[in-house]
């Protein structure tokens, strides 16, 4: 379990649900001291071995929104942390550590190789020195002096802006005429 919580970099309260998720999987697996058959094929010798397909524990999932709450220029899936599999339902376990929600779903896609937490923890403190920056000697020579009228060529031309006259035959206000 340790390298679990570790390769995925999980907080610390998502260890019950590494233990159900190792033992969904272990259950699953043959086992050599009953003679090479799977566990929960000896207690449920009808139920399907995996009701959903097994997924990377502690990855990037989203979970399709379906429903009539879902809007149709809205999100249409939640970004989550896969975090196992429903006892009683055919489904995923997912987590979203924005609204504190946990979703159970069938309808997920997943990021097997993205962990939702990045594997290498950012640092919130900062350093205790800051080494300054080298800046290079450059001589004064090296900059060529050029005159006024060959830095003026280097820039284009000002932009041309045309504007539309106005028909001297045609009168956009009307004439009232006094009598």
């Amino acid at each position: 379990l340790v390298p679990l919580m570790l390769h995925t970099n999980l907080p610390a309260y998502f260890w019950g649900d590494a233990i159900l998720n190792a033992c969904y999987l272990t259950n699953r697996l043959s086992s050599s001291s009953i003679d090479n058959q799977i566990p929960i094929k000896l207690v449920h010798p009808r139920r399907s071995l995996f009701p959903v397909a097994p997924k990377v524990f502690g990855c990037t999932c989203f979970v399709h929104i379906l429903g009539p709450t879902r809007d149709k220029l809205g999100a249409q899936a939640i970004k989550c942390i896969f975090i196992g599999y429903s006892r009683n339902h055919k489904g995923y376990k997912c987590f979203d550590p924005l609204t504190q929600k946990e979703y159970i779903s069938a309808d997920v896609t997943f990021f097997e190789s993205q962990p939702y937490y990045s594997l290498t923890p950012i640092s919130t403190k900062m350093p205790r020195t800051l080494d300054p920056l080298p800046i290079p000697a450059i001589p004064l020579e090296s900059f060529p002096v050029e005159s006024p009228s060959s830095v003026v060529s280097k820039f284009r031309d000002p932009p041309l802006v045309y504007t539309r006259r106005q028909d001297p035959s045609h009168n956009p206000l009307p004439t009232i005429s006094q009598e």
